[in-house]
Formats: C-alpha cells, sequence, structure tokens
C-alpha cells in the first residue's frame, strides 16, 4: 500500500473502473500528518511547493516529475493552499 503527495490531481493517473468509486475526503492537517507518518512518496513538481509542504508538514518534502499510479490499495493526500484531501478507491 503506497502513500503519494501531491499538490493537484492528475485524473489521468487515477484508473477508476466503471465498478469502482473514488472517495475523496477533506481531512484536516493532523489527519494528513498522521495518514503519511510511516512515509510516503512525493509527486510534487514545483520546488518553491515542496518547500512551503515541508514547512507545514515538518518533514522534507522532496520534488519530483514522475507521474504517481493510483493503485487500488493506495492513499493520494493532497495538499491545496490551506485544504487538505486525501483520495482511495472504494470497491
Amino acid at each position: 500500500m503506497a502513500k503519494y503527495i501531491s499538490d493537484k490531481v492528475d485524473l489521468d493517473l487515477i484508473l477508476v473502473k466503471p465498478v469502482e468509486d473514488l472517495r475523496v475526503e477533506r481531512i484536516s492537517l493532523e489527519e494528513l500528518k498522521h495518514g503519511i507518518k510511516e512515509g510516503f512518496e512525493s509527486h510534487i513538481r514545483c520546488e518553491e511547493k515542496a518547500k512551503e509542504i515541508s514547512e507545514l508538514l515538518g518533514t522534507e518534502v522532496k520534488i519530483n516529475e514522475n507521474p504517481y499510479k493510483l493503485n487500488k490499495e493506495d492513499t493520494l493526500y493532497v495538499v491545496s493552499g490551506e485544504n487538505y484531501y486525501r483520495l482511495k478507491y472504494i470497491y
């Protein structure tokens, strides 16, 4: 089960089949920190944005130009301004 963090959602990288749904939840900063405490893979492409998120979370967030591939057991956390989201499949 992979955990990803990004500053935006790229719907082309999320493969949702007709029998599956994608759950998008708005979460608190504390929930975000708890969700990534055991590690995550960064998919933030902007160095300035990575620095902002690093300061916010209190952990190093590196830039990564590679796209993520969200599979059934994975979780994507999105940091968008003052808002935080968790995306997971429901099946």
